[in-house]
């Protein structure tokens, strides 16, 4: 049987990981890269709630007036609808959307 080998913990800052990720990108694209890592957070997050809470796409894409496709399109983060509908759909799972003022 192998031995294991003890390996040295990996600590590092979060801010130093994303400081050093920030620097392969143009503001711009770093801009666009946080945009798309809020919205698939945030799909996760719609749909874990939204099969928590027994409700099919077809029944909130029917509360908020858009198509059982949309649903699933922001599932998989392919398509968001306008921040409306984002908001109601948010409202209808039992989310708040707060915007604030980050610390960098």
């Amino acid at each position: 049987m192998e031995e294991l080998k003890e390996h040295t913990p990996y600590l590092v800052n979060f801010k130093d990981l994303v400081a050093r990720a920030q620097t392969r990108y143009s503001e711009i694209d770093w801009r666009r890269e946080r945009v798309s890592t809020t919205l698939h957070k945030t799909s996760i997050a719609l749909e874990l709630r939204r099969k928590e809470l027994d409700l099919h796409r077809s029944e909130v894409a029917q509360m908020v007036g858009l198509f059982r496709r949309d649903i699933v399109a922001m599932d998989i983060v392919d398509y968001y609808p306008s921040f409306d509908k984002v908001v109601e759909i948010a409202d209808i799972l039992g989310f708040e959307i707060i915007i604030q003022k980050r610390d960098n």
